[in-house]
């Protein structure tokens, strides 16, 4: 290679050797690459095209101690450039003798600080006298190497980018000369950014130019300072380096390509820094400060085209493919990379303590603290890396202050016990008092010092100043230095104090493990998810720091520093492991951040330019809304992989959040997948109810907020009753939702509804996300409002463009063509700054950790009046309700407490418990007599709601202290029925705690709850008493309970959710202690069980949990009894089956005579949890003398992981007799109004489940001959609703009970007012004039039923029943039919003389009172005055818009013209009063293809030759006249974007906003009518007379129908994997189900599937849910065609997801003989979101489930289950016969169906 000249940069250009030459350089530092790897990475340098290597030389390294010089082994600089010699490549020196390089001091050596006048970088004598005798001994290693002596060496670099620093302007001149001075002849440059280009350079070198975005003015200032020069950029920044706690920084390949093309295009030089980053090994890395410091991380990755471990990246081809071009011969092959392992495990086999090894290091003593670089070690050069560790002694406790003298961080220790951080953001912390004499230990880390910047000299670190303790400096230090050095580590291993295993108390400490490695050892990558942080040792070599707050997660370990065999792995920990050390095949830098700026700010500066002066305000404002403001000033980063869900994830990590429960869905997927990434556990359940009231549980037990998340529309009104039972029970609750992306909401997006009114009554706090950037902070503000004043639920929802990378969300906004026209530009523009509004700053590092929770306090002077009162007091009593066990205060310190007082407690809610189990304080019964008694009664959180009486209970002469976080709570009734004395709003744990401290000394007279206590013996031995009688049938379920209280553990918890018999347990059971009884509160809502169970277990993993169901409620949630089994979260379920719900019966019977839709029947409940992976027993009378051993028995599975369930036969006492009124006169009532209304009107039939507050409806209209279908859940109950409104052309009627009755009906009424049902929904409510003061689950229906209904009404007097109920059901029918609510409070329905006892005041005394007693008779007169007068029943008439003759003839003339003309129908074609068959006949008059959705499928029949099946979109395409008959242009017309815009397009639609949707955007009718489809179609074909649509037209289009068809049936005959084509199934069911069969559709991929292949037979004979795709809607849909078609097949198609919902109702099919046969499609999946979420997301997290005994599940419920399986294949159509069979022979049926996987639905997104 050697030559006489050199490089030269005469006439514009270089020269090499006097040719013209072009530098193609790039970095590769020899220092952070195994040496072992420098041929490979040189030879891949060669192979991409470069020509020349550029590496720095660093002095730190090379001169580690004064005189002291080190060019061997790793540091054999000769070598390195020799090697690159070898390979060919030229190479430019970059030997400082500062460097940067994201390197410790700039590659500066540390002792140079020990000089207290250093000036680094300057003239300075002491500074310049090091850097000549550094460069005598270095220019003897170069000089060989040089060109001019025959080496390799063309150029070297004098400093570097100066210019930034620029202290002396003789310096760089005086640089000059140490190379020149010794003889180094050879080219010389300077490399600068564009900034310090003017200061940076000297005389007689040339100026190079430092970039990442070309800037044409930088290379302009630079060509204008060296006229006729040639150009280089020296540094061109492949990617950026990254700091601790920040993101990854990359930088993308093409964004990257387009600017090197552009640089070598204009002819100019170039060095990529970096072409291989490498690692920084040890504690070599530097760290930055402008203003923050910042220490860098230990990858020096620098997303380079080679990757740290050597891989070629995209970015690496991408060049390759660049550089070639400037090559005139072929570049050479690329090497391939070498092999790496992902190494088993290893877990720690011994550990150490940091004190017991400073014997190993030098110890120094000094009275003031000294820095690590003037210590005496080192050969007097001081400490240059690592730990030192200070101990002083101290004398009291008090505030530590650092003055920011601690550089970087210090652990602080006090007895060697850690008690905290200091570091640069914190320089405080309180140390508490301890004994007389302590030690005070820090062990300061140096975390890198700064390698850039004017703060070099201001680097010393350990203790650099004086650390004060209550502003006195410390003294009488002790100093060892922890440099951890490889013969430290080599000591270290050799001692034989290491103890066995790892012990996470001996912290700070080292632990070690071995790996054993088979075969050559090849380079790899260690990951410590499970530890905080430190450093990595192995056989000796530190590999680096590693540090939770990431953004790396992994150390790379190169293959060369391990052995065959065994190697020694040693872990420095500070603070946290769990003693795994994981191996990876690849890295894990984190979270990424793009480093490139996407919006220049000079974009909206000329805007405001142009417009200065015109409206400028009004533009700043359009400005800001649209987000270009922000645009501006921040980022938005299009290649980078983030995504909104991963924000989420951190936030919630930040929080200490440990659980999310769920029920997946597309729209909330990336809130999953990142949450378990980060570590937080999901949790999915079977209903989203569940998922809630499992984070209700969570956040009771745990004092943290409980997290739920849902998807949009159906997921999220699933949960609206668990929210609202939240509310009301005070739970500090984070509900997270999904919703439709942000341009889409109100465009008709799938499950697309206002959820934010739906919440707002519902949650303290409710945010709709609206771009990336504000997730953190609104989830951050969230989770403190939650937890705040009084605890509740908040809501936030996720439009689904928040939670996606950018490179998917891009593709929904994306115009495909170039628009056209001024609109089509500006809507182009629209939707792409919408986009990057949307992701600007969105992975800016935010602050994640919790802003502080406000709790309100009682003051010291509402404590010492309640001291005072209390002192006084002879018969004192406290009221404990759950806001006493709230936060902050611990419940043993209330326990302590209430100890101390020894006044007599009666604990509710939450607090049952908190004095243990037999507390002689803790008094059970008899407290209404006591509060008679009592002359104080303290209501600690206790309300005075329905509970208390509203308050009627407590006596008017004692003195009342009532404590309550929320002021409405605090006063409730005060305004009537009671009093407080002293009114505190404030905690009322902490409350306790200061009352009973200010009482110190004091004692509640011992004999007052003495005799409290007394008379709650005596009733506990009449209950015992009472459990020994005998019932007429079963079980005494008093005596159940007696031995399950008996037998339960210490530990247990117990969950109770029923009616009476758990009303009877709250009676017997005694809670262990504190925080162990869940009962759902004041809202009374059953279904609680499987969701807090599951969130109590896993709270306590070790308790023994206990769910005390009645049989009713265990429908609401036993399909969770899957979700135990596979989450492995083992409870115990005890079930007290009477076959009834006895509750309501035990009025209803006396009341009115009637035991109507009370009745349930004895199902085999134990073989339904057998079905579900549990383990059932079924306990009768019979087993009475062994049932201590079952129950143990079932403690046993238990703990062996079984979910178990004790179906308990029970039979009747009257134990529970008296506690609610069961009057027995009879009389007339509000409900035989609404029955004779109802029966006027044609109604048939009334779906309901039962409840006290409708009873006398439900009486009244089975008296009448409507008959009364009662479901297992009140969903159900509107869904058959539904069905009957579809299939009849009449109103559907059901009937629910008050507050979560009515709640759980939301999802069902939103999905009948989006599906177009007339509906009425019939609620009960609290009684008129107890609304609003807290009665038996009362809440404010009206406000949430106004958005989902037509008409909502409250009748307030009976006599309004008939009007409001006869306009209801017009309304309902009439325009665009839908849901109806009437709300029925409970006094207009009941009997005169029921509801006057309610309302009489006993002894009214003083005005007051005899006003109060007037106004509440004259309130019960008014209600019943004018009720019996007869009034006019029959049906107001219905309006239905018609389209008028102009509009007819229109279309008449259009359609006449069309030869491609297409009819979409509607399910409002089917709507009443056109008779199906007559739209039919004019269908087929017409001619004209057809598709059929919704309601309208099987409109034409089986096999219709217009009825066109497929390729819906290619036949839009081709169309020149569509007809929208009822079809809506919604997501499932793409928003009108498939229809082609040069057809004419007529829309026909009951529903003005229907008919337009997004008509404003994406299409616009030719032809838009308002009016009935039905008739419209009619009068069209009658106008039409004549007309045959041309018939090649259809053919063409049956012919592709029928192609798809035959592929779809050979796709049927492909076997999967496992189990059964689903294809083949449903084909299979398709040739069997007789020609009168309904099909319910319920589910997702299975469904999906089912619609394309199973044809309905006829008009109205296929049920799905519609537009707002709910799921459950089976059990419903399936009852209510049943009951409309009785001698119909009713084929109900599941999924295995949406079974779950609904499968309890084969009880309802078998106890009211409406048979119907079960399909489900069983692949243990959520098999549709699962579909997207793999490929888009990479996780599968809660989308699996398990294969289920379904069939099992259906036997328990008393119908007939059948498990089909591959091996079944052969005989698939004889069970199916057979299931027809059993359902005509009266049994409900349901097929198992274990079935594979295919692609048949591929690119059907679930989102």
């Amino acid at each position: 290679m050697g030559s006489v000249e050199g490089l030269k940069d005469t006439s514009g250009q270089f020269t090499l050797d006097g040719k013209p030459f072009r530098i193609l350089g790039g970095s590769i530092h020899y220092f952070r690459v195994p040496r072992q790897h420098w041929q490979d990475r040189l030879l891949k340098m060669k192979a991409c095209g470069i020509n020349t290597l550029t590496t720095y030389v660093p002095w730190n390294l090379h001169e580690p101690e004064r005189g002291k010089f080190n060019f061997e082994d790793q540091l054999d600089l000769k070598a390195y450039v020799t090697l690159a010699a070898e390979v060919g490549l030229w190479v430019i020196l970059r030997p400082g003798p500062y460097i940067c390089a994201e390197w410790d001091l700039g590659g500066l050596p540390s002792w140079l600080l020990r000089d207290k006048n250093m000036q680094l970088r300057t003239s300075y004598s002491g500074f310049m006298e090091a850097v000549n005798q550094y460069f005598d001994h270095l220019v003897t290693v170069i000089r060989p190497l040089l060109y001019k002596e025959g080496g390799p060496v063309i150029a070297l670099q004098i400093e570097n980018e100066y210019g930034s620093y620029a202290k002396d302007k003789d310096y760089m001149r005086l640089i000059k000369n140490c190379f020149q001075s010794r003889g180094v002849d050879e080219f010389l440059m300077t490399s600068d950014n564009w900034e310090g280009l003017r200061c940076g350079g000297t005389e007689g070198v040339l100026r190079t130019i430092n970039l990442q975005r070309l800037s044409f003015g930088a290379i302009q200032h630079l060509a204008e300072m060296q006229p006729q020069k040639p150009l280089m950029v020296m540094e061109y920044w492949s990617g950026w380096f990254d700091v601790w706690g920040e993101h990854h920084h990359v930088f993308h390949s093409e964004d990257m390509l387009n600017v090197v093309s552009e640089i070598l295009e204009r002819g100019i030089s170039i060095n990529l820094y970096m072409f291989h980053g490498g690692t920084s090994f040890g504690f070599m890395n530097g760290a930055m400060d402008l203003g923050t410091y910042k220490p860098q991380i230990t990858s020096y990755d620098y997303d380079a085209p080679l990757s740290e471990a050597g891989d070629c990246t995209d970015k690496y081809y991408a060049l390759r493919n660049l550089f070639s071009q400037y090559h005139s011969e072929s570049l050479p092959e690329v090497p391939f990379s070498e092999q790496r392992r992902e190494y088993s495990p290893v877990s720690v086999e011994q550990h150490l303590s940091l004190w017991d090894s400073l014997h190993l290091c030098q110890t120094y003593k000094s009275e003031l603290p000294v820095n690590m670089e003037n210590l005496p070690v080192n050969n007097s050069n001081g400490q240059s890396h690592g730990y030192t560790l200070y101990e002083t002694s101290i004398t009291c406790g008090g505030t530590l202050q650092s003055k920011n003298n601690i550089r970087d961080r210090a652990l602080v220790f006090v007895n060697k016990q850690f008690v905290g951080t200091l570091d640069p953001s914190n320089h405080e912390l309180v140390l508490s008092n301890g004994q007389a004499k302590q030690t005070l230990s820090l062990l300061v880390e140096n975390c890198g010092r700064v390698n850039y910047g004017k703060a070099l000299d201001q680097q010393h670190k350990g203790i650099v100043g004086d650390v004060f303790l209550n502003n006195i400096p410390l003294r009488g230090f002790t100093i060892c230095s922890l440099e951890m050095k490889p013969n430290f580590i080599t000591r270290l291993m050799s001692l034989d104090t290491w103890k066995s295993g790892y012990n996470i108390t001996y912290m700070p400490g080292f632990f070690r493990a071995r790996l054993n490695i088979n075969g050559p050892p090849t380079d790899t990558f260690i990951r410590l998810p499970g530890w905080n942080k430190g450093v990595v040792f192995v056989n000796s070599h530190n590999l680096g720091r590693y540090w939770s707050i990431g953004p790396q997660q992994c150390l790379y370990l190169p293959g060369p520093w391990l052995y065959s065999g065994e190697n020694q792995i040693i872990v420095f920990e500070e603070q946290k492991t769990d003693g795994m050390i994981i191996f990876a095949e690849n890295p894990e830098y984190g979270k990424t951040i793009d480093t490139d700026f996407s919006m220049d700010c000079e974009v909206l500066c000329s805007l405001l330019g142009c417009v200065a002066g015109i409206a400028a305000s009004g533009l700043l404002f359009a400005a800001y809304r649209l987000g270009l403001i922000y645009q501006c000033f921040h980022k938005t980063e299009t290649k980078s992989p983030c995504h909104g869900g991963e924000s989420v994830a951190e936030v919630l990590r930040a929080h200490g959040i440990k659980y999310v429960f769920t029920l997946v869905g597309g729209h909330i997927s990336p809130i999953l997948v990142a949450c378990e990434k980060l570590g937080i556990r999901i949790i999915d359940t079977r209903h989203e109810a569940t998922a809630v009231f499992a984070a209700d549980a969570v956040a009771r037990l745990s004092g943290t907020v409980g997290v739920a998340a849902v998807t949009a529309g159906p997921g999220l009104t699933n949960t609206v009753t668990a929210v609202k039972n939240a509310q009301m029970a005070e739970s500090p609750l984070l509900l997270i939702g999904g919703a439709a992306g942000t341009l889409l909401q109100g465009r008709g997006a799938l499950q697309d509804i206002d959820q934010m009114s739906l919440f707002k009554p519902l949650c303290k706090f409710c945010a709709s996300i609206r771009t990336i950037r504000e997730i953190v902070p609104t989830v951050r503000k969230a989770l403190a409002i939650a937890q705040s004043g009084t605890p509740g639920p908040v809501f936030i929802e996720f439009p689904i463009d928040t939670l996606y990378p950018y490179h998917i969300v891009s593709k929904e906004f994306g115009v495909k063509n170039p628009p056209k026209g001024l609109m089509g530009k500006f809507v182009s523009w629209y939707l792409n700054n919408h986009l990057m509004n949307l992701f600007a700053g969105a992975w800016e590092p935010r602050d994640v950790s919790p802003l502080p929770v406000d709790i309100p306090q009682a003051t010291d002077d509402q404590v010492q009046k309640c001291i005072e009162l209390v002192s006084r007091a002879k018969k004192p009593v406290i009221l404990l309700g759950s806001q006493a066990t709230l936060p902050p205060t611990p419940a043993d310190n209330i326990r302590k407490a209430l100890e101390n007082l020894g006044i007599p407690c009666f604990l509710g809610g939450m607090s049952r418990g908190l004095l243990g189990k037999d507390s002689p304080i803790h008094i059970r019964q008899n407290r209404r007599d006591a509060l008679r008694e009592a002359d104080l009664v303290i209501l600690a959180g206790t309300v005075c709601d329905f509970r208390l009486s509203y308050g009627r209970v407590l006596n008017r002469r004692s003195k009342i202290i009532a404590v309550n976080r929320d002021k409405t709570q605090l006063l409730k009734n005060s305004d009537m029925f009671w009093k407080p004395t002293v009114a505190i709003q404030g905690d009322a744990g902490s409350f306790l705690v200061n009352l009973s401290k200010g009482l110190k000394g004091y004692r509640c007279p011992e004999d007052w709850p003495q005799s409290l206590k007394s008379g709650d013996i005596t009733k506990e031995k009449a209950n015992r008493t009472k459990a020994e009688e005998k019932t007429d049938h079963h079980l005494n379920p008093l005596k159940v309970l007696h031995c399950v209280d008996e037998l339960m553990s210490e530990d247990s918890i117990i969950v109770a959710d029923g009616g009476d018999f758990v009303g009877s347990a709250a009676y017997i059971l005694k809670p262990r202690g504190p925080l162990r009884w869940l009962d759902p509160g004041a809202f009374g809502t059953l279904g609680v069980g499987g969701g807090f169970a599951l969130g109590a277990k896993l709270c306590r993993p070790d308790s023994e949990v206990w769910i005390i169901y009645g049989d009713g409620s265990l429908g609401y949630s036993v399909a969770e009894i899957d979700t135990f089994t596979r989450h492995k979260t083992p409870v115990i379920a005890v079930v007290g089956n009477d076959a009834c719900w006895s509750q309501i019966s035990r009025e209803q019977v006396p009341m009115l005579g009637s035991n109507v839709a009370c009745g349930l029947a004895f199902c085999d409940y134990h073989v339904v949890t057998d079905g579900y992976g549990g383990k059932g027993y079924l306990v009768g009378r019979e087993d009475e003398e062994k049932l201590g051993d079952i129950i143990k028995q079932a403690q046993k599975d238990c703990r062996e992981g079984k979910a178990t369930l004790l179906n308990v036969l029970i039979g009747k006492t009257n134990f529970r007799e008296g506690s609610i009124s069961t009057e027995t006169q009879s009389s007339r009532h509000g409900g035989e109004s609404v029955a004779e209304v109802l029966r006027a009107h044609g109604i048939k039939y009334i779906f309901t489940l039962v409840g006290g507050h409708i009873s006398p409806i439900l009486v009244s209209c089975e008296k009448v001959g409507i008959r009364i279908i009662d479901t297992r859940h009140e969903a159900t109950a509107v869904f058959a609703a539904d069905a009957v409104a579809r299939l009849s052309g009449t109103v559907g009627v059901a009937a629910v009970t008050a507050g979560p009755g009515v709640t759980n009906t939301v999802t069902a009424i939103k999905n009948a007012q989006m599906a177009e049902s007339p509906l009425l929904l019939i609620g009960g409510a609290g009684a008129t004039l107890l609304q609003g003061r807290g009665a038996l689950q009362d809440i404010d229906q009206m406000s949430l039923f106004k958005p989902l209904c037509k008409f909502c009404a409250s009748v307030r007097t009976i006599r309004e029943i008939v009007p409001t109920v006869r306009k209801a059901l017009a309304i309902a029918q009439s325009g665009t039919p839908g849901p109806v609510f009437i709300e029925f409070p409970i006094d207009t329905l009941y009997p005169y003389h029921i509801v006057a006892k309610e309302y009489v005041v006993k002894n009214p005394k003083g005005l007051i009172g005899k006003i109060i007693a007037w106004y509440l008779d004259n309130h019960v007169m008014n209600l019943f005055a004018g009720a019996w007068e007869p009034r006019d029943l029959s049906p107001l008439p219905v309006d239905i818009p018609q389209a008028t003759e102009d509009q007819v003839q229109k279309c008449i003339e259009l359609v006449s013209r069309a030869k491609k003309p297409v009819i979409l129908v509607g399910s409002q074609a089917t709507l009443p009063p056109t008779p199906v068959h007559n739209i039919r006949k004019a269908l087929e008059d017409l001619g004209i293809p057809c598709f059929l959705g919704g309601m309208s499928r099987g409109i034409l029949g089986k096999d219709n030759s217009i009825q066109i099946r497929q390729n819906r979109r290619d036949a839009l395409r081709e169309a020149d006249l569509v007809i929208l008959a009822g079809t809506v242009c919604d997501f499932r017309l793409n928003y009108g974007k498939t229809l082609n815009k040069r057809s004419k397009i007529i829309a026909v639609n009951r529903d003005k906003t229907q008919l337009l949707t997004n008509s404003d955007i994406f299409w616009k009718p030719t032809l838009a009518v308002k009016g009935d489809v039905g008739s419209f179609l009619v009068n069209l074909s009658k106008g039409l007379k004549g007309y045959r649509c041309p018939e090649d037209w259809p053919q063409s289009l049956k012919s592709a129908d029928i192609t798809k068809e035959k592929a779809n049936r050979t796709k049927a005959e492909e076997k999967t994997d496992h189990h059964l084509n689903p294809l083949k199934v449903l084909y299979c069911v398709d040739e069997l189900m007789s020609e009168d069969s309904i099909i319910v559709a319920d589910g997702g991929d299975f469904v999906g599937s089912a619609a394309y292949i199973l044809k309905p037979r006829g008009p109205l004979s296929w049920l799905d849910p519609g537009a707002f795709g709910t799921l459950g809607t089976g059990g419903g849909f399936a009852l209510g065609a049943k009951v409309c078609r009785p001698d119909s097949e009713v084929w109900i198609i599941y999924g295995d997801g949406s079974l779950g919902y609904s499968v309890a109702e084969i009880d309802t099919f078998t106890r009211h003989k409406t048979p119907v046969i079960a399909v489900v499609g069983n692949n243990a999946s959520w098999g549709q979101i699962s579909r997207d979420q793999v490929p888009m997301l990479g996780s599968n997290v809660a989308c699996g489930l398990a294969f289920c005994d379904y069939h099992l599940v259906a036997d328990g419920y008393g119908g007939k289950g059948y498990l089909v399986g591959r091996e079944d294949e052969e005989k698939l159509s004889d069970i199916i016969k057979q299931a027809q069979k059993d359902c005509h022979e009266g049994k409900a049926t349901l097929l198992n169906v274990l079935i594979g996987v295919t692609n048949f639905r591929e690119g059907c997104s679930s989102v």
